[in-house]
């Protein structure tokens, strides 16, 4: 199994975001933020509220992927509850021959400018990750038109339009990266 947060051995002071791998015990926070932020009428693909036992399934294959070196989740943790998570899977043949990896879900029920920078700091954890043990050169993924906060923020790390996706309502976008490139993006927001 890839090298885990934990074994980065983070402390965390009350209020303070953190990130962790993702574990089965997080099933009840994942329902508690995919409902709430289902019932605010976010633009996202889910419409309707889950249980935990309709999403502890969702949740074990994510697992599974992930210790088999498929996927990377990034977890993010405030005050011992996860409040967002990142995931992403390595694509087996990227388009032009670059190890690329694709993001395919990303919530985080924090908002304003305090969730900017989070889900800022959660995409570049990810990254980070990624980018260290599968070596890639270029992340795609692919946004509700009509979610312009993410929009907003998948820009600001550096994202650009590709062009419509095959699901109807949403758009691609990609990033290349450089070998010396770091994650951070311009200007920041620290």
């Amino acid at each position: 199994m890839p090298e885990s947060f934990e074994d980065q051995n983070q402390e965390q002071e009350k209020g303070e975001l953190t990130f962790r791998d993702l574990r089965l015990e997080d099933c009840d926070d994942m329902v508690e933020v995919v409902n709430s932020i289902v019932e605010e009428g976010a633009p996202i693909r889910r419409k309707q509220k889950t249980t935990k036992e309709d999403w502890l399934p969702i949740l074990q294959k994510i697992l599974e992927r992930v210790e088999k070196g498929k996927d990377i989740c990034v977890a993010a943790e405030k005050d011992g509850h996860i409040v967002g998570w990142l995931a992403g899977g390595l694509l087996e043949e990227g388009d032009d021959n670059m190890p690329t990896a694709e993001v395919f879900t990303a919530i985080l029920s924090e908002k304003g400018r305090a969730g900017l920078k989070n889900f800022i700091d959660l995409a570049r954890a990810w990254l980070k990750r990624a980018k260290k043990e599968w070596g890639i050169k270029k992340v795609i993924t692919e946004t509700s038109d009509k979610n312009r906060a993410k929009n907003l923020y998948i820009r600001m790390l550096g994202f650009v339009e590709k062009g419509p996706s095959k699901t109807k309502g949403y758009v691609m976008l990609e990033k290349v990266l450089e070998d010396d490139e770091g994650i951070d993006i311009a200007g920041g927001l620290d």
